[in-house]
């Protein structure tokens, strides 16, 4: 009986590093496939978000001139994100993007992203005279989601 529980534990080393050397290669191979793709998902959910926003912004500034007769006057000033949740009684809280409205950006909308290298890519839409008559537009082309 001392015979066969020595031969039990001599045999209970655990595991042999070539088993953990190739359990770690198929994770490093699958974190290789799987990581550019979260990365692209992400931009992909963070340019949605942004959109989405601008909607929001859209649909509140159709109530205002709904109720005052025209668009907000920006002539002087233009309107930051926090200038546009202030006057048309919406709350975006946005981290990524930078919002702006006003005559700087042609009586448009426009949402920047900065990225790493200095990059950056604009969501951009017409607001006057009618919100989203061609849809919002995304430059430079190359590195929008």
């Amino acid at each position: 009986m001392l015979n066969h529980e020595k031969h039990i534990m001599k045999n209970d080393h655990g595991f042999t590093l070539t088993e953990i050397v190739i359990t770690t290669l198929i994770i490093g191979i699958i974190a290789a496939f799987s990581i550019p793709n979260f990365n692209k998902m992400y931009e992909k959910e963070i340019s949605r978000k942004a959109q989405l926003n601008m909607q929001t912004i859209h649909a509140a500034l159709d109530i205002y001139r709904m109720r005052h007769g025209n668009y907000p006057d920006v002539t002087v000033v233009d309107w930051s994100l926090t200038e546009l949740n202030a006057n048309l009684d919406i709350n975006i809280i946005d981290n990524e993007f930078t919002y702006l409205y006003g005559t700087q950006v042609g009586n448009n909308l426009e949402a920047t992203r900065q990225l790493p290298l200095a990059q950056r890519y604009v969501l951009s839409d017409q607001v006057i005279p009618a919100p989203f008559a061609d849809g919002i537009h995304c430059t430079p082309a190359n590195i929008c989601p």
